[in-house]
């Protein structure tokens, strides 16, 4: 897989130079971590590729569907900029 890759300017100092970053799609949703219906925390996971999200996305789905979970998991794919 070739990353996508961007270069950013960082400040160090009075000083700046450039590094290579990558484009990032994260993909976040709410997690359960214990038995009252209020234990939940956001969970994320990051991608080098859209399509990738996506693929993870339909998991996330597919898994809640699997499970009957009815519990809305507030899935978002956010492009990182």
């Amino acid at each position: 897989m070739e990353l996508i890759k961007k270069i950013h300017s960082l400040i160090t100092g009075y000083k700046t130079k450039d590094v290579e970053g990558a484009e990032l799609w994260v993909v976040s949703w709410n997690a359960r971590y214990g038995d009252c219906y209020t234990d939940t925390e956001r969970a994320a996971k990051a991608f080098f590729t859209e399509e990738d999200a996506k693929t993870f996305v339909k998991s996330l789905k597919d898994a809640q569907e699997l499970l009957n979970y009815t519990e809305s998991l507030d899935i978002k794919i956010q492009k990182q900029k």
